[in-house]
């Protein structure tokens, strides 16, 4: 990760994690928040147009969020993020791809 250990890059996004902010899509501003059980009720406000089912995955019993996306019928599961483009369509992400493809601003 660019010579900064895991960790400390973890400790940089913990700061982020349920609110929803702005990052850049290189060269693209979207807004987007971290699913995770805290910010739950946060990420359910945030589809809140898109028809959001709150759930939990049947073998794991972890929290999820359905909603309608940009590709159909979506889910959010814990550490994922939800990005909104400007058009006003709402995708999810991985952590991992997300952080390959924004920069917080």
């Amino acid at each position: 990760m660019n010579g900064v250990h895991v960790d400390e890059a973890e400790d940089k996004r913990v700061g982020l994690a349920g609110h929803v902010a702005y990052f850049r899509q290189k060269p693209f501003l979207v807004e987007a928040i971290q699913f995770t059980v805290e910010s739950r009720m946060t990420c359910f406000n945030f589809v809140a147009d898109m028809r959001p089912v709150a759930d939990h995955q049947p073998h794991s019993n972890s929290p999820c969020l359905r909603f309608v996306g940009g590709q159909g019928m979506t889910v959010a599961y814990v550490r994922d993020w939800i990005v909104k483009t400007a058009p006003g369509q709402f995708y999810v992400m991985s952590d991992p791809e997300f952080h390959r493809n924004y920069d917080s601003v």
